[in-house]
């Protein structure tokens, strides 16, 4: 993710699987109600709010394991690039929706520009 120093571009193929199953387990209360053919939902939506809190608590877990892991093995310059990407408020400008009339649209070379700062890449 963009806060943690990533551009938030994420491979559906590599998180298809826990996606998968995420989903199953959010609904496996609806599913056993539909099974059961119980027409009461009540309880259920507290049921599955708490499931998606603790999937999405287990995913930022995972997620800055798997930042600090990548970063430890990064050369110190770039290291550091990736300490300052994650300071609060960095990351704002790459998940920002590019709205032109507020002046949130960034052109390609402009982007490109930013990620070299960001990254510490020599500007072209």
């Amino acid at each position: 993710p963009a806060r943690l120093g990533g551009l938030g571009l994420m491979n559906p193929t590599a998180s298809a699987n826990e996606q998968r199953a995420a989903s199953q387990q959010i609904s496996a209360p609806l599913v056993d109600r539909l099974i059961t053919q119980d027409h009461r939902l009540d309880g259920c939506h507290s049921v599955q709010q708490s499931i998606k809190r603790r999937i999405q608590h287990s995913k930022r877990m995972k997620q800055k394991e798997d930042a600090a892991n990548l970063q430890r093995h990064l050369p110190l310059p770039l290291q550091r690039s990736m300490e300052l990407s994650q300071e609060k408020g960095a990351s704002t400008w790459l998940t920002a929706l590019p709205i032109d009339e507020h002046g949130f649209a960034l052109h390609k070379a402009a982007f490109r520009d930013c990620l070299s700062l960001r990254y510490d890449w020599p500007l072209q």
